[in-house]
């Protein structure tokens, strides 16, 4: 089992008194479970509950995306269990085997959103232009961040502190989708997404608690999510912006 102290981590000051170690892996894989349970409220209406919610028909390649982005949701969760378990060999395969799904889903991502914006027009009308524009823009920003964060996480592979953090922020971004889509749902518009840095600053108290400060990846995490909830409304403020996302359709 993996603990984390002021005395383990470099680059990060420590505090001047001793702190009680802490199970990172329990505390991560918890957070990767609560990312889970996230993904599958936000997605269950238009997804895996359609049927009983009677949501509208899901084309064939959207299926593949959410089947794929589902599994390297899932994956990470097993991945924390398997390093408190020791199985740090069935750890490595099930890695590298997230690594070829995201590559699928950062290919898949831009026809999917694509092909959003008019079939959203198709089922909402022209009422919905600026949320159309809002959840385009989230998820355009979302992509990068994620292969970026996927990226430092392979980097950081043979230090534990770093690669669990950078691996957990991935999924969070990956994620966004759920809760931007389940605000709308909800009434409260795009502000859904707020959950999203909710999860970062848990993390960022968790870093405080076991390390004496902010990890170097809680800080990126910190300014990617808080941004990634902001910029999208402040753009869709502006008509031209939201005209120009429409025209892709």
């Amino acid at each position: 089992m993996a603990y984390e102290s002021a005395s383990v981590t470099v680059g990060v000051a420590a505090p001047a008194g001793p702190r009680r170690p802490v199970n990172a892996d329990l505390f991560y894989g918890a957070v990767s479970l609560l990312v889970v349970l996230l993904v599958f409220v936000g997605f269950a209406p238009t997804f895996y509950l359609r049927s009983l919610f009677n949501g509208p028909p899901v084309p064939p390649l959207n299926v593949i995306h959410g089947l794929l982005a589902t599994a390297w949701i899932v994956i990470v969760p097993i991945q924390a269990f398997l390093i408190r378990t020791r199985r740090k060999t069935l750890h490595r395969y099930l890695g590298w085997t997230n690594v070829g799904l995201a590559a699928a889903i950062v290919s898949l991502t831009p026809v999917v959103m694509m092909r959003f914006i008019p079939r959203s027009l198709a089922a909402f009308g022209q009422a919905a232009q600026v949320p159309i524009a809002q959840i385009f823009i989230s998820d355009l920003i979302a992509l990068p961040v994620f292969a970026g964060m996927l990226t430092a996480a392979i980097r950081n592979r043979h230090r534990p502190v770093a690669h669990r953090r950078w691996i957990i922020y991935a999924s969070l971004m990956l994620a966004t989708p759920a809760p931007g889509r389940a605000g709308f749902m909800l009434g409260v518009g795009l502000t859904g997404i707020a959950v999203i840095p909710a999860f970062v600053i848990a993390c960022a108290i968790f870093d405080r608690r076991t390390l004496g400060a902010l990890h170097p990846s809680t800080k990126v995490a910190l300014v990617a999510t808080i941004g990634h909830a902001l910029v999208p409304l402040v753009l869709s403020a502006f008509d031209p912006v939201v005209q120009l996302v429409l025209s892709f359709a």
